[in-house]
């Protein structure tokens, strides 16, 4: 199961700070993760841009096309502005 970890101000503006979760075939890139998180209700739905993130994966800094798997650690940190302009 991968972790998933969001730093604020996204944890604020999605009220959740962490989310374990099994990752379906479908997700094969950090990108196919941001698409899918969504689909999880509808605090998300203003995220799904990876221009406003990001994305630290293992403990290093990657783009959206960076590959993924089922036992990633995954932080999501907003970029400067970006999500206070949103929320």
């Amino acid at each position: 199961m991968a972790k998933l970890f969001f730093f604020s101000p996204l944890s604020d503006a999605l009220e959740i700070e962490s989310r374990t979760m099994p990752f379906p075939k479908a997700i094969g890139t950090i990108q196919d993760l941001v698409t899918a998180l969504p689909q999880r209700g509808t605090r998300w739905q203003r995220y799904r841009d990876t221009d406003q993130l990001q994305v630290i994966r293992n403990r290093q800094f990657y783009d959206a096309l960076a590959e993924t798997n089922d036992s990633d650690e995954i932080a999501f940190i907003s970029r400067l502005g970006s999500i206070q302009a949103l929320a």
